[in-house]
């Protein structure tokens, strides 16, 4: 028998868990991840962290590595690399406007 984590897509909660030798079927609101015992321990012990509120599914991708490998394909290291911020314009406001009023005659 597999372990399920049951997902609601919208607020990307754990509702719970499933043990069931099939997969069980997904709809628009459900989502359905088979998991490990030792991924089930780590989901364990941040319901604890929450005082028995639901679990973010983010949180739980943070928190066990192999979870985020098996989800995503790609490994924890990928994400530890640097992400690289949007720059700010350095230009001025007004330049900026100037720039704006060209393009708008030009159209």
């Amino acid at each position: 028998m597999s372990n399920w984590l049951m997902i609601h897509t919208p607020s990307n909660l754990v509702m719970g868990i499933i043990a069931s030798s099939r997969q069980p079927k997904s709809t628009p609101d459900t989502k359905f991840i088979t998991v490990t015992d030792k991924q089930l321990d780590k989901y364990y012990q941040l319901q604890e962290k929450c005082s028995g509120k639901l679990v973010d599914f983010g949180a739980l991708l943070k928190a066990s590595p192999s979870l985020l490998e098996l989800y995503t394909g790609k490994a924890w290291e990928v994400f530890q690399q640097g992400v690289t911020a949007r720059k700010r314009s350095t230009e001025y406001p007004c330049r900026i406007r100037q720039r704006r009023a060209k393009i708008r005659k030009a159209a």
